[in-house]
């Protein structure tokens, strides 16, 4: 099976969302045609205009490979993500 590359904090936040409802996927705009149309395949696609809180928020703080840290605010929330060095 294939397998999503590394990504950091911030993109993976920042990364189109999906949410099923019902028999309607609701879906951020961003994703691929092919995306798209695998999920048409399932049943409704519902493609929003813009970014939404609909989808939720998150923040987080991730280790990256070379031992560094990110951090990220969901910009659906107005949220930002700061690495503080101590």
């Amino acid at each position: 099976s294939a397998r999503s590359p590394l990504r950091t904090a911030p993109v993976a936040i920042s990364a189109p969302r999906v949410h099923p409802d019902g028999d309607t996927v609701q879906v951020e705009p961003g994703l691929s045609g092919d995306t798209l149309e695998a999920l048409s395949e399932h049943g409704a696609v519902n493609v929003w205009h813009s970014r939404n809180l609909y989808f939720g928020g998150v923040h987080a703080v991730s280790w990256q490979p070379d031992g560094t840290v990110a951090a990220a605010g969901d910009p659906r929330r107005d949220g930002v993500g700061v690495v503080v060095d101590l």
